[in-house]
């Protein structure tokens, strides 16, 4: 299996895999918390916002996105999971690595619930 590039050698790609990821965080972000900048007021769509507001949102976006950077060891562990069922030299599918971090990021976002 090819040793996985770092973010710096991936280039356009991944900026642009990262943007995608960013927006789709940062929306999730504000449609939580919708009172924060709209007030009162009706909450704009996204694309109706000013460009300043959408790249305060980014900002948060991309602060929660790197905080994930580093998994926690339950992660690790619930990323392991179904990693070991294929053995240790076995070959993974893309789709089986999305499983695999969606398995650790699924573990984080229930760490933290009582």
């Amino acid at each position: 299996m090819a040793v996985a590039q770092s973010h710096a050698d991936q280039g356009p790609a991944r900026e642009a895999d990262m943007t995608t990821m960013v927006e789709t965080v940062a929306q999730a972000i504000r449609d939580a918390f919708p009172h924060i900048m709209a007030g009162s007021r009706p909450k704009p769509a996204w694309d109706r916002l000013p460009e300043s507001d959408r790249e305060t949102w980014r900002k948060m976006a991309r602060a929660a996105i790197d905080a994930q950077r580093v998994p926690t060891d339950g992660m690790i562990e619930a990323g392991h999971a179904p990693w070991a069922k294929f053995g240790k030299d076995a070959a993974v599918r893309p789709s089986e690595i999305a499983d695999l971090w969606e398995n650790m990021i699924d573990f984080a976002l229930k760490e933290n619930k009582s």
